[in-house]
């Protein structure tokens, strides 16, 4: 991975590849064709490769250490506003869209 800065590579970063990630994207490699459709919703992204990409960083994406909603990795969607009036904004957050309408390859 390079770290630029208007355009220019400033640093080569190299950074062990956890083997589940690698799975993922030999999966979605295998069956690319399937995802890039448009019958695929975000859901299925989500469950299939969002949550265990992040799982693999040790994000705890089902709460599985039963913190309470303020102290959660993973906070879903359903919990905070995107682009309207936001409360208690989190510092990170990923918004799911379909592949369909976002991936030019």
């Amino acid at each position: 991975m390079y770290i630029r800065i208007n355009g220019y590579v400033i640093a080569e970063v190299k950074l062990p590849c956890p083997k589940e990630v690698l799975e993922l994207i030999d999966r979605f490699t295998r069956n690319r064709e399937a995802y890039l459709s448009a019958g695929y919703n975000e859901e299925q992204l989500r469950n299939e490769f969002i949550n265990p990409f992040f799982k693999s960083l040790a994000w705890d994406v089902y709460n599985e250490q039963g913190y309470a909603e303020a102290f959660k990795d993973v906070i879903q969607e359903e919990a905070i506003k995107i682009g309207g009036a936001t409360r208690n904004s989190p510092g990170k957050f990923l918004e799911i869209e379909t592949l369909y309408d976002r991936i030019v390859w």
